[in-house]
């Protein structure tokens, strides 16, 4: 706590109204299980200890230098019910999170970008970015860092061959009797499946079906 004091006037001993101790010792313990079971524990609420995270956390980051940078991850997840989406920014080689920005769209990536490059970063140093083929982040790569080049993510692309390969089966079954029923055997993992759907599977892998999606 000593690194993060130093930041602090002499009347802000304290970010939150907490014993600086205590901080820490919330900080601990979310690192180890979610803030609403640090909230149960302790009896602090979710607001306060999100107040104590995102002060530590802004400090931490004044001294980061990103002018090494040149492989990232970028990747969008929901936060919320509904469509409320986050885009993340990976430094692949480092395994860290770079940066978190709000929305999904090609913004995002001029988000990063400004970011990126207030601390140290260059965008023309970006060689390679790994992403899904959602035509917003191809948009944001191509026109805000221009010298990398894009790779798809293996997760997306086996996603879209599986949902391919899945809609010729829906297709298949509405005229082969033998696949009705039976899609969901290829949708398992093989370690999940009971013997009587392995029989049925190895018997629906016979060549001589000449079904597409086997």
């Amino acid at each position: 706590m000593e690194k993060f004091d130093s930041y602090l006037t002499p009347w802000e001993g304290k970010v939150s109204g907490f014993t600086l101790l205590f901080e820490a010792l919330l900080i601990q313990l979310c690192k180890a299980m979610p803030v609403h079971n640090v909230s149960d524990l302790t009896g602090v609420s979710d607001h306060k200890i999100w107040r104590v995270l995102d002060t530590y956390i802004e400090l931490a980051k004044i001294d980061e230098d990103y002018s090494n940078i040149s492989t990232i991850g970028m990747d969008e997840t929901s936060i919320a019910k509904g469509h409320d989406y986050i885009t993340l920014f990976v430094d692949l080689e480092e395994r860290k999170t770079l940066h978190i920005s709000a929305g999904k769209d090609h913004k995002t990536v001029v988000d990063f970008v400004e970011v990126l490059e207030a601390k140290q970063g260059d965008r023309n140093a970006i060689k390679q970015v790994s992403c899904d083929m959602f035509p917003a982040f191809i948009k944001g790569v191509k026109e805000n860092m221009p010298e990398a080049e894009i790779t798809f993510d293996k997760f997306h692309i086996i996603k879209l061959i599986n949902e391919a390969v899945d809609q010729v089966r829906r297709e298949e079954g509405s005229y082969t009797p033998i696949l009705k029923g039976n899609r969901y055997i290829f949708l398992k993992n093989e370690s999940n499946l009971t013997a009587k759907q392995k029989t049925i599977k190895e018997e629906l892998s016979m060549a001589k079906l000449n079904l597409k999606s086997i």
